[in-house]
C-alpha cells in the first residue's frame, strides 16, 4: 500500500480545522497532545513538535486526525456531496 500525500490546499483546510477549533474552544496544543499521547502511552512526554510537523507536512494519519478531534469533542461525519 502506497502512503498518499495530500495536496497542500488539503493541509491547510485540515490544518485550519484544527485551530479553529482549539481557538474556539480555548484548547491549547500542548494539551490536545499531552491527552493524545496519555491515551497511548500514560508514562510518555508530550512532544508537540511531532504533531506540527506531521499537521504541516501532510503526513498526518486518518486516525490521528479523528483522535484529534476526538480529543477536542468533535465527531467526523461523511456526507455525499450534492
Amino acid at each position: 500500500m502506497t502512503k498518499r500525500k495530500f495536496s497542500k490546499e488539503k493541509i491547510n483546510i485540515a490544518k485550519k480545522a484544527i485551530k479553529h477549533i482549539m481557538t474556539d474552544e480555548g484548547i491549547e496544543s500542548i494539551k490536545v497532545v499531552a491527552e493524545l499521547v496519555h491515551k497511548k502511552n500514560p508514562e510518555a512526554s508530550p512532544e508537540p513538535q511531532n504533531l506540527y510537523k506531521k499537521i504541516n507536512t501532510g503526513t498526518l494519519k486518518h486516525i490521528e486526525f479523528l483522535e484529534i478531534l476526538d480529543v477536542l469533542g468533535y465527531d467526523f461525519k461523511i456526507e455525499k456531496r450534492k
